[in-house]
């Protein structure tokens, strides 16, 4: 066998791998053994739609394919950014408000996205959601402080907590709205 009939033929572009009606990127793959890194170019396969479901990029921006049935036009957005606000309320109330925080955020992103809306307005709401423990004295440490200080029961947060949550979500869901539009 010649040396020559033993190597493979090179494409014009070492990168790119020339498929039926397309060019494909090729990149490279490297292993990792005891001794260093050995280099093996492997083709990767980059489909039309990422798994995260956003088309490839055209003209550097990624779009989202949704289908036409379940985009949301605004009529759904607000009661969902208020309904996360609400949910995020009341899982501070047990745990600590940057635990809740933490907790939320992912859910508001992947909410945001699915409804093809900005992810500003719904961090807002889990950032303000999580601030807002009034309706337990274990939901922030200064509830806990002024507890028996002040003579106060359990029931006592509720009593003023409930409107007071009320009013926070009556007025930061407008407000947030109006400053980081969906």
């Amino acid at each position: 066998m010649s040396p020559s009939s033993s190597r493979r033929p090179r494409n014009p572009r070492p990168d790119d791998a020339t498929l039926p009606g397309r060019t494909v990127r090729v990149e490279r793959v490297e292993a990792t053994v005891s001794h260093g890194h050995v280099p093996a170019a492997a083709p990767l396969r980059q489909p039309d739609v990422t798994q995260a479901g956003f088309r490839r990029p055209v003209n550097g921006q990624a779009t989202r394919r949704m289908p036409r049935g379940r985009r949301s036009h605004g009529r759904s957005r607000w009661p969902a950014l208020a309904l996360l606000m609400v949910a995020v309320m009341l899982i501070s109330n047990v745990v600590n408000n940057a635990a809740a925080a933490v907790l939320a955020a992912p859910v508001a992103i992947s909410l945001a996205r699915g409804m093809d809306a900005s992810v500003d307005p719904f961090l807002m709401a889990v950032a303000i959601g999580a601030s807002c423990a009034f309706l337990t004295p274990i939901g922030h440490q200064s509830n806990t402080l002024v507890m028996a200080p002040g003579g106060y029961r359990f029931g006592d947060y509720w009593r003023l907590g409930l409107p007071l949550s009320i009013l926070v979500v009556l007025c930061a869901v407008p407000a947030i709205l109006w400053i980081w539009p969906l």
